[in-house]
């Protein structure tokens, strides 16, 4: 679970000055209460290069899996399609 800080925040522009009430989430994490979880997949937020893999988002973070039908290699940590026996 989030923790959610109480903070005031003094906006500055050019327009105005604006004193804004509110919590600040820990990364990953938005709403009133800080209990949304924010897809970091949407959008391309993260991605993953490593062939063989695709953003799958997690509580507060995101995470590169190895796509269907392949497993992480224990040695080489690469994605490599799993053989049938």
């Amino acid at each position: 679970m989030a923790i959610n800080l109480f903070v005031d925040v003094l906006i500055v522009s050019l327009e105005r000055i604006i004193l804004f009430k509110g919590c600040v989430c820990d990364s990953g994490w938005s709403g009133v209460s800080c209990d949304v979880d924010i897809d970091e997949c949407k959008d391309y937020q993260m991605t993953c290069n490593e062939p063989n893999t695709r953003c799958l988002n997690t509580p507060g973070n995101a995470t590169c899996a190895c796509n269907v039908g392949y497993r992480r290699n224990s040695t080489s940590g690469l994605c490599e399609g799993m053989r049938v026996l």
